[in-house]
């Protein structure tokens, strides 16, 4: 059951927030208690047999948890969190990485296929890390949690659930313990479903609307793949999964304000990034935090000179990469944003090297913008492609190796522009594109709205204050609140009403949200 799917937005959301209006007059437990049940229910229709990690993990995190928050000594603490982590780790990795590993004795395996796994449990990646983190924050007694319920809420809660973000205790639990005082407010509901149909458009028009030319494109990667369509494959790739991803999050962020409780942002326009260091400050937050917090501060962050740095950044998101995926694609995709985090890094310490010594000009910002969107689209190649031969394939098409062909029937079509395109070094030839070339168009505007529309939490206002109700877990106060809460107008609810059903009617054959693989 997706977001999007009629089951969840007719039956189960509908159902589930009655029962939370019912439990509002009763205990914050009572209310905990009734999403944790939808929440376990919510993830159990996917296949009840994905249960049986899912609360083996929990009950085996609780007790760990109590076990070292209720420990004075440190010898017993240690004694204690290293067997849990690694507990959380050998379940991750039989479950995700099992055929990988045993694939590492096959040298065939590097270029030819991508690694196949066991069946990997829907969200496994998403509840094992939030969970280690709980874990690392009892462990340095940020946090603890002896209350059962709430931890089954925390872990499972169904916005966050399948594909993030990752979320930590101590931001969560303030909250989930104040439902009653929270109440019902209609400035959620309206806040939550602008944010939820934002996505729902996202998602179902934008990204699902390149996934035939997509697959076609990359399916035919085991050959020689032309200039163009490996551009198309490449910047089609990169819209869907920033406009699949971003939908997902703005749903997940909508949905959690419907019942008045805030998630960390996920996703923050990444490709008005001006840097890979911005990149990863905007893309996927909640992971880049956590790599930063539970990886590379730990492996000495930027504490013992630049050439540590540089190498923790590098094993930082190679970590990064194999947490995506059991396979030498994810391998390489995040080893090569590793390398360009540490080049960045080091040409950002030699002011004198250009660009990076230009003033900060527009014209300078939009070279640096553009400069790493084309990296960021490349290294998309890999987490896409079958194996590394394709990889190479659309890298080389890319390039030009691979020749500068044009369709004679698109040249047919454009008519006075064919010389153009024969000036530009293109031959035209009797072949057949592997995409439309009414796709370009919608390519180019999702590309603009990509690089340089506001993004959901901008048209909304101020994250950190209008969407909060709660920036320090307590209440703000109705004199502060009403400078800053955000008012739809009719026009917006006329606008937000046309844009949910045309998601509904008009949407194409919709995929399941690429996060969930991971």
């Amino acid at each position: 059951m997706l977001f999007f799917d009629y089951s969840f937005l007719f039956l189960f959301m509908p159902l589930c927030f009655a029962g939370y209006l019912y439990t509002l007059k009763y205990k914050p437990s009572f209310i905990a208690g009734w999403l944790a049940l939808t929440s376990v229910i919510f993830y159990s229709i996917w296949d009840y047999t994905n249960l049986v990690p899912l609360f083996g993990s929990i009950f085996s995190n609780y007790l760990f948890g109590y076990q070292i928050s209720n420990t004075s000594s440190k010898k017993r603490k240690i004694a204690i969190f290293i067997p849990a982590i690694l507990f959380n780790l050998i379940l991750l990795g039989y479950y995700k990485y099992s055929n990988f590993l045993g694939n590492l004795l096959n040298p065939d395996a590097f270029m030819i296929e991508k690694c196949s796994t066991v069946a990997i449990h829907l969200g496994i990646s998403f509840f094992t890390f939030t969970q280690i983190a709980f874990l690392v924050d009892t462990y340095k007694e940020k946090c603890r949690e002896y209350n059962i319920v709430n931890y089954i809420l925390f872990v499972t809660y169904f916005p966050h659930l399948i594909a993030g973000p990752i979320i930590h205790h101590k931001e969560m639990m303030p909250q989930f313990t104040k439902f009653a005082k929270r109440a019902f407010r209609w400035e959620n509901i309206s806040l939550g479903t602008s944010l939820f149909m934002i996505g729902l458009f996202k998602k179902v028009i934008i990204a699902d609307y390149f996934v035939s030319d997509i697959s076609g494109i990359f399916s035919q990667s085991t050959g020689e793949i032309s200039f163009l369509n490996a551009w198309f494959g490449t910047l089609s790739y990169t819209i869907q999964i920033y406009f699949d991803f971003s939908g997902y999050s703005d749903m997940a962020l909508g949905l959690s304000k419907m019942f008045g409780i805030k998630l960390p942002v996920n996703f923050n326009s990444p490709y008005q990034a001006t840097s890979i260091i911005d990149f990863w400050r905007r893309w996927h937050i909640t992971l880049s935090r956590f790599l930063r917090d539970y990886i590379y501060i730990p492996l000495g962050g930027n504490r013992h000179g630049e050439p540590r740095k540089y190498f923790n950044l590098f094993l930082t998101m190679f970590i990064g990469g194999l947490w995506h995926g059991a396979g030498w694609t994810f391998v390489v995709w995040g080893a090569l944003h590793g390398v360009l985090l540490a080049l960045n890094n080091a040409l950002n310490r030699l002011t004198f090297c250009l660009p990076f010594s230009l003033p900060q000009g527009k014209f300078t910002i939009e070279i640096k913008k553009i400069g790493t969107f084309i990296m960021v689209a490349l290294l998309w190649v890999p987490f896409r492609a079958q194996d590394l031969n394709s990889t190479l394939n659309i890298w080389k098409g890319c390039l030009g190796l691979n020749g500068f062909y044009f369709p004679e029937t698109w040249a047919q079509k454009l008519g006075p522009l064919t010389p153009i395109i024969t000036k530009l070094g293109f031959s035209l030839e009797a072949i057949s594109p592997l995409f439309s070339i009414y796709s370009i168009p919608f390519l180019m505007m999702a590309l603009g709205i990509a690089l340089y529309a506001p993004n959901s939490i901008q048209i909304l206002g101020d994250y950190k204050k209008d969407i909060a109700l709660f920036e320090d877990h307590t209440e703000i106060p109705n004199s502060e609140r009403t400078l800053f809460t955000w008012k739809p107008t009719k026009i917006w609810a006329i606008v937000m009403a046309i844009l949910s059903l045309f998601s509904l009617w008009c949407r194409y054959e919709v995929t399941e949200f690429l996060y969930f693989q991971f």
